[in-house]
């Protein structure tokens, strides 16, 4: 592919997320109207309480959006460089899996992470907060009580394969800029988390993909591929 459909592609992607995200940040914020509508016409001091902590909630979840837009969009205009180093892959996994283990506990969903230290030049930063949040978009859409996550050579490439159980992840579930992962006790706010449409634009800043597939009829795979000869030729 040219370098003038690579940059027609990119720029496509980038204004569906964009427009996406849009979409998201429209939900929390029509919520916080009608509440404030609620709150004005109810007297009863403990509703006002519970409507009073539902918008906080909402406030939560807006600001956790606009900080993470805020995030990627420095990356985009090169405001935050990221310097890349060697890395371990097998250490970027660990952190990512320690930084998702409540959430998993809470599901009580094991994971379990086979990766080889394999060296790479790389984002550190960056590539641990994908895969963490390839882990929690497998939470998110699973429904077995395991995940996987597997090292895997492919000519060029290096492969970070994460394996669920669940139903097929649909087209527009994949361009989501954000899902929302609830607690099951019901009471802790839901937690913001990246879609996989957030992950694939942040990855391609650091010159990697990501892939979705359908291995069997109940087994799915995200996967996170960087070229083997480090994530991106300079830093961004």
């Amino acid at each position: 592919m040219s370098n003038s459909s690579d940059t027609g592609l990119k720029r496509a992607f980038s204004l569906d997320l964009w427009a996406q995200a849009a979409h998201d940040l429209r939900q929390p914020i029509q919520s916080l109207l009608l509440l404030t509508q609620v709150m004005a016409d109810t007297q009863d001091q403990l509703k006002r309480q519970q409507t009073a902590r539902t918008m906080e909630d909402a406030l939560v979840r807006l600001q956790a959006m606009l900080d993470e837009l805020v995030g990627l969009g420095r990356l985009e205009a090169e405001l935050d460089g990221q310097k890349m180093a060697p890395c371990s892959l097998s250490d970027i996994a660990a952190t990512a899996v320690r930084e998702v283990a409540a959430a998993a506990a809470e599901r009580t969903v094991s994971i379990v992470c086979t990766i080889a230290p394999v060296a790479v030049t790389s984002h550190a930063r960056l590539l641990e907060k994908v895969v963490a949040a390839l882990v929690l978009n497998a939470l998110h859409f699973g429904i077995g009580q395991d995940i996987r996550i597997d090292y895997r050579p492919a000519g060029d490439a290096h492969r970070i394969e994460i394996a669920f159980e669940g139903s097929p992840v649909s087209t527009p579930q994949q361009r989501l800029a954000f899902i929302e992962l609830r607690s099951l006790d019901g009471q802790s706010p839901m937690r913001i988390v990246p879609g996989l449409g957030f992950i694939r634009q942040l990855s391609g800043l650091i010159g990697c993909a990501i892939e979705c597939a359908t291995l069997s009829k109940q087994r799915q795979r995200l996967c996170l591929v960087l070229p083997s000869r480090g994530s991106v030729n300079e830093p961004i």
